[in-house]
């Protein structure tokens, strides 16, 4: 038995609180999927972000109607230079200059795995010698969602120039839209530090050209004048 209008307001209090909660939980949940949906978009867009600037490195190089070069050659792209193994590619701009050489290729667990080792030095100011591992894993994902990870940068010097895969040295650094930013690299047929004279007037300097008709040049013509 209820007194009269005691009972029934209790009972309006429990429909309103259980409303309230009812209406508060749907705002929390709502509210989290919110939270949810942001954390996914932005997550979404850093991956497709770093998707979008890897796909426009070139995992594996474009030798273009030149072919793969052999073992004993160099390659001459238009956006890079390609070097064989123990043979030093000069770099300079304006004054500053250094000298750099692979010492070893290989593969990972897959042949789209590229590594690579190399050795610099720097010709002009801090001379100090750099040793390193390179890497450029195979793109993990699906179009431009791909992405990967590695060290792509080859220190030389002053210098710091992209590197896309056994010897290819670019003219631009890791991150840089490819394009002309002074850089010049001299393909040479020398193997030791010592060997290296910079002031040779056979040495034939490349820039970024985008028109340049791709070859293959066999190490030992490379430094002849004639």
């Amino acid at each position: 038995m209820h007194v009269k209008g005691i009972g029934r307001p209790k009972s309006r209090f429990r429909r309103d609180v259980s409303k309230q909660i009812g209406i508060s939980s749907i705002n929390c949940w709502t509210a989290m999927k919110n939270w949810k949906d942001m954390i996914r978009s932005i997550l979404v867009f850093a991956v497709l972000t770093y998707g979008v600037a890897t796909s426009c490195v070139e995992a594996s190089f474009y030798f273009g109607e030149a072919g793969e070069p052999k073992a004993n050659e160099v390659h001459i792209g238009r956006t890079a230079v390609v070097m064989p193994l123990e043979t030093i590619l000069l770099v300079r701009r304006g004054d500053d200059m250094c000298a750099v050489k692979f010492t070893k290729f290989w593969t990972g667990k897959t042949d789209e795995d590229l590594y690579a080792e190399y050795e610099s030095v720097g010709l002009t100011g801090n001379g100090k010698p750099i040793r390193e591992e390179l890497s450029f894993p195979k793109p993990r994902g699906i179009g431009r969602l791909a992405f990967s990870f590695g060290n792509k940068e080859i220190k030389c010097g002053a210098f710091k120039l992209f590197w896309s895969g056994k010897g290819a040295v670019h003219f631009h650094a890791e991150g840089q839209k490819q394009g002309d930013y002074g850089i010049e690299l001299a393909p040479t047929s020398w193997s030791n530090i010592s060997d290296v004279k910079i002031a040779d007037p056979c040495l034939k300097w490349y820039r970024y050209d985008e028109n340049r008709r791709r070859q293959n040049i066999p190490v030992d013509k490379l430094g002849r004048c004639f």
